[in-house]
């Protein structure tokens, strides 16, 4: 929870991990795209970490193909869950 205190943090993880500086539109692969305007309201979560493509015209995350693609979870929750299952001392049983 220090390392990503809020879901801005966490985007901007991820974007890092998948883009590495280079942001690229998902649907069509160009590298034509721009961040969309944020808020900073809090009640307007769902626009953080918007891009919009000049290319075909689309809105994207950089969660778009994950696994963390439309999920109603923060992605503190999801990254805290990894972690847990990651670093566990014992092996966890499929069964």
């Amino acid at each position: 929870m220090e390392r990503f205190p809020n879901q801005m943090a966490c985007i901007e993880h991820l974007e890092k991990i998948r883009w590495k500086g280079n942001p690229k539109c998902p649907h069509c692969q160009n590298p034509n795209v721009a961040r969309k305007n944020e808020s900073q309201d809090e009640g307007k979560v769902g626009r953080i970490g918007r891009w919009n493509c000049f290319e075909c015209q689309a809105s994207f995350k950089v969660t778009c193909g994950m696994i963390f693609h439309g999920a109603k979870i923060p992605l503190q929750k999801w990254f805290l869950a990894i972690s847990l299952i990651l670093n566990a001392k014992k092996s966890w049983n499929a069964t």
